[in-house]
Order: C-alpha cells, then sequence, then structure tokens
C-alpha cells in the first residue's frame, strides 16, 4: 500500500476486502469500535465519487480481494508511492484550482485528467495534465471532491486542499486570492515573483520533502550547507531520497549565507517570510527582496546545470 494512504482508507480495505471485523480492527488499532465504524462508513460513502470508487476498487484488487465494485476501466493503480512525490504532483496541478473557473475534468475513458481553466465567453483552456491514478490519490487524500459527476466528471478543491496549496504560497508571501491564486505585486502592479521562480521554489521545496522522507538530517546539517560544508554525493546507486538531498544541499551551498537562509526557511521549511525575518534578525519587510534574489540566482544555477546535462532540481 502507498505510504500516503489515509488510516481510514486502509480500515474501510481491511474491513472489506480482506473480512476483519470492526472489533478486530478496533482492538489492533486501540480506539473504540465506534470509532472504526464510523470511519469505515465514511469511506463507504466516499464511493459515490468515481475517483475514489476506482481508487478503493483497484486497491481491493491489488491485493487479491476486491470485491469487484471499481469500474473497471483501469488495469492498475500506481499512483506516486510515496507522500512528498505525490505533493509534488499536488504543487504542480493543484495551485491552478485557486482560479475562479478553474476544475480538473476526467472521463472514464481518459487516461489523464486535465485541469481547465472556462472564462465567460472564451474558449476552455487546458493549463494541466496529471495521471489518472495520481488524480485518484487526489481524491483518496481528500484534496479534491467531485463537484459535478456525469460522462465527464469535474472536481473541485476541497477545504482540505486549499489549505494544502495556500500554505506553500504564503509561505513565500503570497496573498491567496480567489480570482488570481497566489499572488504578490510590486507598487506597478507587476507579480512579485515570476511564476519560473514560484515554480523554481516549489521544485526545491519538493526535493527537501523527499530528502525528509529518506532520513534527512536535522536543521543544523541543512544550515552546514548553507555555510560552505561538502555536498554528499548520492551517487548512480542513490535512491530518490538521496540524490534529491543532494541536489538541495548543493543549491544551499551556492547560495551561501544570506540567500541559501532565506530560501531553506521560506521554500523548503516553509516557515513564512515574517518568521525568517525575524529568525534572521533582518528588518521588516526585507526577506522578500533577498528571497527573490536568491531565487534569480537559483535559476542561473539551475540553467547552467541544465546546459551540462539536462538537469537540477526534481
Amino acid at each position: 500500500m502507498p505510504n500516503w494512504l489515509p488510516n481510514a482508507a486502509r480500515l474501510y480495505l481491511d474491513h472489506t476486502e480482506q473480512g476483519l471485523s470492526l472489533r478486530a480492527l478496533a482492538r489492533r488499532e486501540g480506539c473504540h469500535a465506534s470509532t472504526v465504524i464510523r470511519q469505515v462508513r465514511r469511506y463507504e460513502s466516499r464511493r459515490d465519487d468515481p475517483l475514489v470508487d476506482e481508487a478503493l476498487g483497484l486497491l481491493g484488487r491489488h491485493v487479491g480481494l476486491s470485491n469487484g465494485r471499481g469500474t473497471g476501466k483501469m488495469d492498475r493503480f500506481e499512483p506516486p508511492r510515496d507522500e512528498a512525490v505525490l505533493r509534488q504532483e499536488a504543487g504542480r496541478v493543484l495551485r491552478h484550482l485557486l482560479v475562479e473557473g478553474t476544475f480538473l475534468a476526467i472521463s472514464a475513458d481518459m487516461e489523464k485528467a486535465a485541469v481547465i481553466r472556462q472564462r465567460a465567453g472564451e474558449k476552455p483552456e487546458r493549463l494541466a495534465r496529471v495521471e489518472r491514478a495520481t488524480a485518484q490519490a487526489f481524491a483518496l487524500k481528500e484534496w479534491i471532491v467531485c463537484e459535478k459527476p456525469g460522462r465527464v466528471a469535474t472536481y473541485v478543491l476541497t477545504p482540505t486542499g486549499r489549505s494544502l496549496v495556500r500554505r506553500f504560497a504564503r509561505a513565500l508571501g503570497f496573498d491567496c486570492g480567489e480570482d488570481e491564486g497566489p499572488r504578490r505585486r510590486d507598487k506597478d502592479g507587476k507579480p512579485f515573483l515570476e511564476a519560473g521562480l514560484v515554480q523554481l521554489a516549489e521544485r526545491l521545496h519538493e526535493d527537501f520533502e523527499l530528502a525528509q522522507m529518506g532520513g534527512a538530517g536535522p536543521l543544523a546539517e541543512w544550515e552546514a550547507w548553507v555555510n560552505g560544508a561538502a555536498v554528499p554525493h548520492a551517487g548512480s546507486q542513490g535512491g530518490l531520497a538521496s540524490r534529491a538531498r543532494e541536489r538541495v544541499a548543493a543549491a544551499l551551498r551556492v547560495l551561501g549565507p544570506g540567500l541559501g537562509d532565506v530560501v531553506l526557511h521560506c521554500c523548503c521549511r516553509l516557515e513564512g517570510l515574517e518568521a525568517a525575518e525575524q529568525r534572521l534578525g533582518w528588518a521588516a519587510r526585507s526577506g522578500k527582496i533577498v528571497l527573490r534574489i536568491a531565487l534569480q540566482h537559483l535559476r542561473r544555477y539551475d540553467e547552467t546545470l541544465a546546459d551540462r546535462n539536462g538537469q537540477w532540481i526534481g
């Protein structure tokens, strides 16, 4: 089972697919039977959502014990197995859903879901695509919910999903309006951080989260790389977490004190600009200037490495 699967979904599958009694599950979890009953019933009712129903049916078949309630349209359920990777896809895709008139659409015969923006008097615009299994995972995590079922089902953000997207945006000092999504503008009305810099910050955070899942060290270790400590080398045999750790460490070392500090605390740790300013002893509202400079430096570093080997962060 994926490590991000909600515990309530595991309980539901253990009960419906493996035949464990509610009392047995309660004893295993160390809770009252009524708690398990509520969670199982909640997931049973959630099967009215097409993506949730598909995912639960496919997870059941994965262990060879499905009761056959899935749609049967897809043979495998292969979403990202790690929470950090799933959040990476969520950051890429779900942030678009903050914008008014935007939704995720999927039909029974589509291998991928599409994020569509529909403005009055304009043709629909596709903003992003995501694998069907990943969209199913978003639904299981309750980051999206079916707004309009049918031949083409449409999905919008849940309060939990909206909070997930906004958390990253606010750590970079953005407001999160319903009309534009994450934004902060300068005195001339231009976005303070252009889209490319925001995407770069997102990718860095995703690598940081992936490194943390691999058992990366404490804050002092990350700060040591900011101050010039040698970067660990993952090697060709290194796993995803090790390679992500190497990429973040290298970026922090390149930026150095000041620029690396604000990136570590705002982009990686999501502490927010005000908290970072206080931690670093900076003047109020100075952090946003330093953050923009840091991300611009990081982009140049990214472009240099991309010219050499086609890849850096993520």
